[in-house]
């Protein structure tokens, strides 16, 4: 079997856990620096770490389930713009409470949006 990492807890992630004397498999482990000059060139290496998948495609490491709804752009852009709106830079009434939340239903579950004032 060959594969790349994906969520902790899957079929390779529990193999990798099982103690060396009980597992069925021999388990080799190479990243890309083992093909860097064989299959890889430096130039190759460099362009893919601009992926935000590097380190799980190449790099042997599970990332869960980083990336799978947003966007790491978008995760900065939703911190710059909480940098922006922050309480401190607008007015706002301290007696009030606003949230938002969103479920946004995959499987067998509808959508729900739920506000509270």
């Amino acid at each position: 079997m060959v594969s790349t990492p994906n969520n902790p807890g899957g079929l390779f992630y529990n193999i990798e856990k099982e103690p060396e004397d009980s597992c069925l498999y021999k388990r080799l482990k190479m990243d890309y620096n083992y093909g860097l000059g064989r299959i890889y060139t430096v130039e190759e290496i460099e362009k893919a770490k601009q992926s935000p998948g590097f380190d799980r495609e190449y790099g042997l490491q599970y990332l869960g389930k980083i990336g799978n709804i947003f966007l790491p752009s978008q995760n900065v852009r939703t911190i710059q713009l909480g940098e922006q709106y922050s309480e401190n830079k607008i007015p706002t009434n301290n007696y009030t409470l606003h949230s938002i939340g969103v479920d946004f239903g995959f499987s067998s579950s509808a959508a729900v949006l739920s506000l509270q004032y």
